[in-house]
């Protein structure tokens, strides 16, 4: 006789079509296969690097894609089912080159006429300059923007790169990122164009802006618009052999704001080695929220979150200070994203690994910093979307709350556009979800070296099996999106003799949703 064990479903079991509770961070089965969707856009590497969602439902995704050694732009839009919208550039997927070699997409934006800006870097010989594309909502090139659609914009001559996109409410075009050259530190670079394509001269009078922070290089990764039209630039700066949060607020014509940290900037030292700050938000009360990544022990990243006040003073409301620093796993912890829901919670994604393998990853916290147990594991969760390496660069929330994350995952040797969409705190419409006799049972209990799992599918489809400790942790992969066919599945669980003796949740994934076993080791 199985000894049956206490079971958290992180589904609803129903019977029949009625309104149920979708657990927050449990993938959106109605998305692609199973809450994702992954696809070539060429014969080689491909990369999500942003997205963005139209008041349609459909999503933009932008990032590169490898013709053969160039790295050239490339945008796709879907469908709110996932599917590749064939109304978009004839079967849903844009590649081109802006310049003579290298392009890639890094930002994406959407005008109130439903016109697509994206923005990144085009190369000419040697050169990287900021590179803009504005497109219709059909995907053909936009001749009223720049030269034919496109713009290329100087500042050092050698290497200066697009990270974020904005359009204000005047329609105006905001693109920050950084401008370097070999011979001197790189720096925060930010440029601003009226809306046919032009630099627009009320900014910094040339419509350009670049400085860094006097310690070495500063690169510049994420851009946000507050109400009062101040733009955030956050990213890092270079203090010897090291990198630390870096931040900076612009006023609206394009000059540092005095009001703010020490003459319009800030350096934030997390942790004495190296830290990376890679996107920011602003929160209704215009508090800033950053995330990135900060090494608690060469090379151990994990992810950092830091909340500062409208004048630029940490939070001390937030976590330690204003400081939370998150583990997921024992290697590999690297945030890229956040977004800020409307109840203030904050969520922050990227991907937790090591350097040969890693999954999508994301983390919720509560207005205070503490993670959300609400949301997945105790505020986690992770996606394996493949056996190697993945990540998630870009989120964004649906109105209906739902969350779009874009990044890529590997497929063999190559990289693949790869999106994931999960459900925050939302009521949706399950016609289709596990029926009671969908019985999930492990014996024997507690755990032994050798173990069955036993469940019954619903349908054929990919099964994932993983073991994660109480913290969230990943401790094994038994299976990672394996096909089965519908019924009775026992599948043997051989646990290693070092695991340590102790809780653990046994999460059982299928193309209906996840179910969770707490289990005794």
């Amino acid at each position: 006789m199985m000894n049956k064990i206490y079971l958290f479903i992180l589904i609803c079991v129903s019977v029949g079509h009625q309104m149920v509770k979708a657990q927050a961070g449990s993938l959106d089965s109605t998305f692609g296969s199973n809450g994702i969707v992954t696809h070539s856009m060429g014969s080689n590497d491909d990369d999500i690097h942003a997205i963005a969602l139209q008041s349609d439902g459909k999503i933009v995704a932008a990032g590169y894609s490898y013709n053969g050694p160039i790295m050239i732009c490339a945008m796709s839009r879907y469908l709110p089912d996932g599917t590749l919208d064939a109304s978009f550039s004839n079967d849903g997927m844009l590649t081109e080159t802006i310049g003579e070699s290298h392009c890639a997409y890094h930002g994406v934006a959407l005008q109130t006429d439903g016109k697509i800006v994206a923005a990144g870097f085009s190369k000419f010989n040697d050169q990287k300059d900021f590179a803009l594309a504005r497109y219709n909502e059909d995907g053909t090139p936009d001749t009223s923007f720049g030269l034919a659609g496109k713009i290329s914009t100087d500042f050092y001559g050698k290497n200066d790169d697009v990270w974020a996109v904005l359009i204000q409410p005047d329609g105006k075009i905001v693109v920050a990122g950084v401008a370097g050259n070999p011979e001197l530190p790189s720096d925060f670079a930010l440029a601003r164009y009226n809306t046919d394509g032009n630099l627009d001269n009320t900014f910094n009078d040339d419509g350009k802006l670049s400085f860094n922070f006097d310690t070495g290089s500063a690169f510049g990764t994420s851009l946000a618009l507050q109400t009062d039209g101040k733009l955030v630039i956050s990213g890092y700066t270079a203090s010897g052999n090291v990198n630390d949060f870096a931040m900076a607020r612009i006023n609206s014509n394009g000059t540092l704001d005095a009001t703010f940290g020490n003459d319009g900037k800030i350096i934030t030292i997390i942790t004495p080695y190296d830290d990376k700050s890679y996107s920011v938000a602003i929160q209704s009360d215009e508090k800033i929220v950053v995330a990135g990544f900060a090494t608690t022990a060469n090379p151990y990243y994990k992810f950092a979150v830091v909340r500062y006040q409208p004048d630029g003073t940490l939070d001390g409301t937030f976590g330690e200070d204003g400081i939370v620093i998150t583990v997921f796993g024992d290697y590999l912890d690297y945030p890229r994203t956040l977004v800020i829901q409307q109840d203030g919670k904050i969520i922050v994604a990227g991907l937790s690994g090591t350097a040969m393998q890693s999954d999508f990853a994301l983390a919720r916290y509560n207005t205070n910093g503490t993670l959300d147990n609400n949301f997945g594991i105790n505020g986690k969760v992770i996606t394996p979307v493949s056996a190697g390496y993945e990540t998630i660069y870009s989120m964004k929330l649906q109105p209906d709350g739902k969350l779009v994350a874009g990044g890529f995952a590997q497929s063999g040797s190559e990289y693949k556009f790869a999106l994931a969409r999960y459900f925050a705190d939302l009521s949706v419409n399950v016609n289709d979800v596990p029926k009671t006799e969908n019985t999930v049972s492990i014996y024997p209990n507690p755990l032994e070296q050798q173990n069955t799992l036993s469940y019954f599918l619903q349908n054929d489809g990919p099964v994932s099996i993983t073991l994660i400790d109480l913290n969230g942790n990943i401790v094994k992969r038994f299976l990672t999106n394996e096909f089965q066919q519908a019924g009775q599945q026992d599948v043997s669980l051989e646990l290693d003799q070092e695991l340590s003796q102790g809780c653990y949740f046994l999460c059982l994934t299928t193309d209906s949703g996840q179910i969770s076993l707490k289990i005794i080791r």
